[in-house]
């Protein structure tokens, strides 16, 4: 149901300006990444879950990569990224296309710790850096928590 003032009903999504112009930057991770489904597909409903499925689906990769870092076996890590996928638990962030905001943050969230992983590691601040972004790029961007304050 969320889909229809999300999708049809949301000018900033037709077009950048429209989008800095008319968004209401709750959610601008989320409008932008709408913005290019739009761009390439229009309102063909098909494209947006592809993009969907595409989220879902790197969320898999990455938490395959995050169990082999913190030391798991790889039998282990194609378990638990299997469950991830097949679980009916994601079904309605799959589904709905208004949810992309939880695969995004989700997707961000696991770059972060995977980013950290690799700055405790070698010890360089470049990934500390992308760690830090990743992580606002999560929370902040995803979820819009503060954007209201920042931008008000």
């Amino acid at each position: 149901m969320d889909d229809f003032p999300v999708i049809l009903e949301n000018p900033a999504i037709q077009s950048l300006s429209l989008f800095i112009n008319k968004s209401n930057f709750m959610r601008p991770l989320r409008e932008l990444s709408l913005l290019v489904d739009y761009q390439l597909f229009g309102f063909n409903a098909p494209g947006y879950h592809i993009q969907q499925i595409f989220w879902h689906a790197l969320n898999a990769v990455l938490l395959f990569h995050l169990i082999i870092q913190i030391g798991l076996r790889q039998r282990t890590a194609w378990i638990a990224s299997l469950l991830f996928i097949a679980h009916p638990v994601h079904v309605e962030v799959v589904a709905n296309i208004s949810h992309r905001k939880d695969s995004l943050a989700l997707a961000f969230g696991m770059l972060s710790l995977l980013a950290y992983n690799q700055s405790f590691r070698n010890k360089k601040w470049f990934w500390l850096t992308i760690t830090i972004s990743c992580a606002v790029l999560g929370v902040c961007r995803a979820y819009g928590i503060g954007l209201n304050i920042a931008i008000a």
